[in-house]
């Protein structure tokens, strides 16, 4: 029968293998902490970096409604008048052709009507563009 001595080392530990996974386990932990610190850091620089994009304080500018003169109304609402009817032409083509019924048709008619009334209480000015929010309907 074999007798093994077992030697002690300055550290404590009872075999150089042993020493060795310890010290091995040592530096897992120290990767790991690592490697998390980074990806902490990198999360955190990427939501801090979206906080004063320049993208989005453009967007809130407000952007300034010009006033027409009476010929340059008369003129608009002249061609939003011709829209108008070519888009009820359109409507009836589509009731002719059984693509819609005559309820749809006569909705989308109102529809159309109800917004060259608001283009007109509005001086047919633009409406403003607000991306990425609700749009607040009456």
């Amino acid at each position: 029968m074999k007798t093994f001595t077992i030697r002690k080392n300055l550290s404590g530990f009872k075999d150089s293998t042993v020493l060795h996974k310890a010290e091995k386990n040592k530096r897992r932990s120290r990767s790991f902490m690592k490697k998390f610190l980074v990806i902490c850091l990198t999360a955190c620089s990427l939501f801090l970096v979206n906080l004063n994009h320049p993208a989005a304080e453009e967007n809130k500018a407000k952007t300034e409604s010009v006033q027409f003169t009476e010929a340059q109304k008369s003129e608009i609402a002249k061609i939003q008048k011709q829209i108008l009817a070519d888009k009820k032409i359109l409507i009836e083509k589509y009731v002719e052709y059984g693509a819609l019924s005559k309820e749809e048709a006569d909705k989308m008619v109102s529809h159309f009507e109800k917004h060259y009334k608001m283009m007109e209480e509005h001086n047919f000015q633009i409406p403003p563009h607000r991306p990425h929010t609700r749009h607040m309907h009456k």
